[in-house]
């Protein structure tokens, strides 16, 4: 996933089904970085089912911002 922009200190992500519910935090975002990973696994390091998911990506700060991405996951 590419971000609009660099991570800054204590930029997190995390992922939600689109019940709302987290299915697991990626914690923070290493400062520079402009590409996050997951790996298709929910915090009990289970895979997720086939479906659509929410990531959301938060930097703090009145510089900080928001981006949001949709994540279609289909396994064969």
């Amino acid at each position: 996933l590419s971000l609009r922009q660099a991570a800054t200190n204590g930029t997190s992500a995390r992922i939600y089904d689109l019940g709302g519910e987290l299915v697991v935090d990626l914690g923070d975002v290493a400062a520079g970085a402009t590409a996050l990973f997951w790996d298709g696994r929910s915090e009990d390091d289970n895979f997720v089912a086939n479906g659509v998911y929410i990531c959301y990506v938060e930097a703090p700060g009145s510089g900080g911002y928001k981006q949001t991405f949709k994540i279609a996951v289909k396994k064969n």
